[in-house]
């Protein structure tokens, strides 16, 4: 199953990392991601995420465990509230995850 998130973080030093790895330690893998400045608010994220095979989380769970993040500002899930996903971004295109990344 597929999900689409948007989520603001600040741009403090290891952001990224901590948001990917809580999203990978939680049973997802990331199949997609685009990465925005917001003027002084810091990056948005798009991401497309796929549930693992053995895991039958919710992405409710999933956003409300994004939120404890010290440097997320805010999560969408699914586009509810957030700006129309696109998979394009003004300077940038959305990358495709590798095939067999992070597994």
């Amino acid at each position: 199953m597929m999900e689409r998130f948007s989520i603001l973080i600040d741009d403090s030093e290891g952001a990224l990392m901590r948001v990917i790895g809580t999203i990978e330690r939680r049973g997802w893998r990331v199949r997609a991601l685009a990465m925005t400045r917001e003027g002084n608010r810091g990056c948005r994220l798009e991401l497309e995420l796929a549930r693992l095979p053995w895991h039958r989380g919710d992405p409710a769970i999933l956003v409300r465990h994004l939120e404890k993040l010290i440097p997320v500002a805010a999560v969408d899930c699914g586009g509810r509230g957030a700006p129309p996903w696109t998979g394009q971004t003004p300077d940038r295109a959305m990358v495709p995850a590798a095939a067999g990344a992070g597994a």
